[in-house]
């Protein structure tokens, strides 16, 4: 199985190195690992003259154009050069040891299923005990992730190519809502949980989740947390949890239209008293 790895980067020199470092020690072998920096001050070019490893694939974008555009570049890239599987690493984590190979084996352990989930642990964070999953099994990622609470906290996400050829992560915002990427795979695959830790997540105090967290509302932000909910309706009809969340989603949007307004008014009050 060809591995394509899946990394953006913004700014992060010695982290992406760490990451790189533990993709290149792995004792599996047949991978490509695609760092797309998202028009950062990093040197990519030092980087290449650093490796010299013909599996590590550079490419530095003429402009900013958030995440999700980026992991769009390198899964482009992955699926066109023929790799088997791709797996997301964002350049602040890093794997454990023998992460890949654990991860091959598990793949072959069950040839029909193209979804793989496994354990993460956090850096310089405990994570909880009760969101690691425990023994391998089969799961709905709509029912029991996004609605439901089989299955916990960050995951790893190793993927085979055939479930994503067609599939990439939404532009209509600039970084997170991952869910936008894995909800179109949930249309036609299931997930298989398997309990091995093969990723560390290191939480950054400027990181995207601590970005989002505290962000603004914008049309598009608010249009996907709507969609979130119906979409989840449309591929799941019979779901009572996906009717109910659609519902409230809709009947909460006109709310959040208004605090947009509102907070647009506030930013042009603010503008004309500077």
């Amino acid at each position: 199985m060809k591995i394509g790895i899946i990394t953006a980067s913004y700014n992060r020199p010695d982290l992406l190195r760490r990451c790189i470092d533990s993709v290149r020690s792995q004792s599996y072998s047949n991978w490509v690992m695609y760092v797309v920096d998202d028009c950062s001050t990093v040197n990519i070019d030092e980087l290449s003259d650093m490796y010299r490893d013909p599996r590590l694939s550079l490419q530095k974008l003429p402009q900013n154009v958030g995440a999700n555009h980026v992991r769009n570049v390198a899964l482009a890239r992955a699926l066109h050069d023929g790799c088997d599987a791709i797996f997301l690493l964002d350049d602040d984590d890093f794997l454990t040891e023998h992460a890949l190979q654990n991860m091959v084996d598990q793949t072959q352990a069950y040839p029909n299923e193209s979804w793989f989930v496994f354990n993460v642990e956090g850096y310089q964070r405990v994570l909880e005990p009760y969101t690691f999953i425990q023994q391998p099994f089969s799961f709905d990622y709509i029912s029991d992730y996004l609605l439901g609470k089989k299955v916990r906290s960050d995951k790893s996400h190793l993927i085979r190519a055939d479930a994503v050829r067609h599939i990439r992560f939404s532009t209509q915002v600039r970084n997170g809502d991952e869910w936008t990427f894995f909800l179109q795979i949930a249309r036609r695959h299931r997930c298989m949980a398997l309990p091995n830790i093969v990723k560390v997540v290191d939480y950054q105090n400027d990181g995207l989740s601590v970005a989002l967290s505290g962000r603004q509302y914008t049309f598009q932000k608010i249009w996907l947390d709507m969609k979130k909910p119906v979409l989840c309706w449309y591929y799941r009809p019979l779901l009572r949890r996906a009717a109910t969340r659609s519902l409230q989603s809709v009947f909460r949007f006109p709310v959040r239209l208004l605090l947009l307004a509102w907070q647009q008014c506030q930013y042009l009050f603010a503008s004309r008293q500077r």
